[in-house]
């Protein structure tokens, strides 16, 4: 089948209707259509507000929650899985403890030629039913030192500008770094291209701050729900001379995620002032800085760890 073309004096008269079909219209305002052209757009400008609004109001999480609220209702499945799991293998390394006492008891005897003494019958005694109680108690022993290191972090924070957002979490809000100090770390001068990536880096660092204070308190949180689970075992072993160092660098390590909390609050309130500090000596010093908090609050459980003078 052939296609038509159609002749001049069709294509002459399509031209024409469209012409008076354009003039009857109404008239349209086109000018207006593109005056998001015109508008001062500033990208860097949008970032740097966003930074220093990240940088007042650096947000901890429940830093301060007791130890039965750290990560909201999980504390049930702790208690589930040390009722179940952790007590059995605690139960387990005491009855192993409690033989190897036996049997040192009885090769002590065996050497003297005696039969055993109130003394020895008594020892054993009370080794059992004393650490029988702290293999049953240590979840609860655990919870009250937590809870204990937990007021020394508080009472830092009282001296700080902390405070409690809507959703609960704890927050260290200041005005030190204002938009207009953070717009003035650029140089008007420069080109479009080069302030706006200046400004994304500025961002970045301060979302790495916040994410840094975020991830430090939910990892201490975390990691001392886990310790607290698997705490009869290294309880138990605190009754032989042999493995008492297993028991003693398992408290250390726990006491010092205790005092972590206390040394992040401390970062948390001193960041605003090392960050004003930076500011006023430009660009790079307040990257630098952002970033030197980051592996600050990171490192608060290794401090913590130094202040107890290290691990068994």
């Amino acid at each position: 089948m052939e296609m038509r073309i159609p002749g001049k004096p069709v294509m002459f008269a399509v031209l024409a209707l469209a012409a008076i079909a354009a003039l009857l219209a109404p008239q349209v305002a086109w000018a207006g259509v593109f005056d998001f052209l015109s508008v001062d757009l500033d990208p860097a400008g949008d970032l740097l507000a966003s930074a220093a609004e990240l940088l007042n109001g650096v947000t901890v999480g429940g830093l301060t929650d007791s130890f039965e609220h750290l990560l909201g209702d999980s504390f049930g499945t702790v208690k589930r899985v040390f009722g179940k799991v952790s007590q059995g293998f605690g139960y387990s390394v005491l009855v192993i403890v409690y033989l190897v006492q036996l049997v040192k008891i009885a090769t002590r005897m065996e050497g003297n030629a005696t039969l055993p003494g109130v003394k020895d019958v008594l020892f054993l005694l009370v080794f059992f039913v004393i650490f029988k109680h702290l293999v049953d108690c240590s979840l609860d022993y655990i919870g009250y030192i937590y809870d204990e290191f937990n007021r020394l972090t508080i009472w830092i924070g009282s001296g700080g500008s902390v405070s409690k957002t809507p959703s609960g979490e704890i927050a260290v809000t200041t005005n030190v770094i204002t938009e207009a100090r953070m717009r003035a770390l650029l140089n008007e001068d420069d080109g479009f291209v080069v302030r706006l990536l200046e400004a994304l880096v500025v961002f970045v660092a301060a979302a790495a701050l916040q994410f840094a204070a975020f991830f430090s308190v939910l990892a201490r949180s975390l990691q001392a729900y886990v310790l607290a689970i698997f705490s009869p075992i290294p309880v138990a072993f605190l009754g032989l001379d042999d493995t008492r160092g297993w028991g003693i660098g398992y408290l250390k390590n726990f006491l010092a995620i205790c005092m972590a909390g206390a040394l992040i609050m401390v970062v948390v309130l001193i960041t605003p002032h090392v960050l004003s500090a930076a500011a006023d000596s430009g660009f790079l010093a307040l990257v630098a800085a952002c970033f030197v908090c980051v592996i600050a609050m990171f490192k608060a459980g290794g401090w913590a760890q130094d202040i107890l003078g290290g691990v068994a």
